[in-house]
């Protein structure tokens, strides 16, 4: 990398519920981004309204348990949104659940599938087909405060494969602040 080109702000407000938005675009190929901040406020009390994600792909998620239910609900770890494409293959609930599903979220590591389970599984994988694996963070956040994107506090870098982006659950005004620098 010969330096940094430009050091920018991305500001937006939205009024509506939102799901993957993206905020920072990939780089282009002789580039890359590095977000140094993150700021999410929703002007609201509901704990786990938004949160900021990056945009890897889940490739493996495992192991994976079910519930005995309908539609059956999985436990995964990792944080699948609302109409995501996800691949199960291991399962050992009755009936399996082994296949292709579009999964409905319930929660940061649980989402659901329209099959009707009778005996609950403790086994499998997921792959997913589309969306965006980890949780940065989840609000509420206050305007104006620095987030950052582990312990040591490094900030994230972003490639072609992993854009910035947010996603929410209610209708409150959501604010999004995001400071970021392009580098070649």
């Amino acid at each position: 990398m010969a330096g940094v080109q430009a050091t920018r702000t991305v500001s937006a407000v939205y009024t509506a519920v939102q799901t993957n938005v993206v905020l920072v675009a990939a780089p282009a190929a002789n580039q890359r981004i590095v977000v140094h901040w993150a700021v999410l406020s929703n002007g609201a009390t509901n704990a786990g309204d938004m949160k900021l994600l990056d945009g890897a792909v889940i490739n493996v998620a495992g192991p994976i348990s079910n519930t005995l239910a309908s539609p059956t609900v999985v436990t995964a770890g990792v944080y699948v949104p609302t109409g995501t494409t996800v691949t199960i293959a291991g399962s050992n609930s009755d009936p399996l659940i082994n296949g292709t599903y579009v999964a409905t979220n319930i929660n940061a590591t649980t989402f659901s599938i329209p099959v009707a389970v009778t005996t609950a599984g403790t086994a499998g994988t997921i792959v997913t087909a589309s969306g965006y694996g980890s949780v940065l963070a989840a609000a509420l956040l206050q305007v104006n405060t620095p987030m950052y994107f582990d312990g040591s506090r490094a900030p994230l870098v972003l490639s072609a494969a992993t854009p910035l982006c947010f996603t929410s659950v209610t209708a409150t005004t959501h604010r999004v602040n995001v400071g970021y620098s392009i580098e070649s």
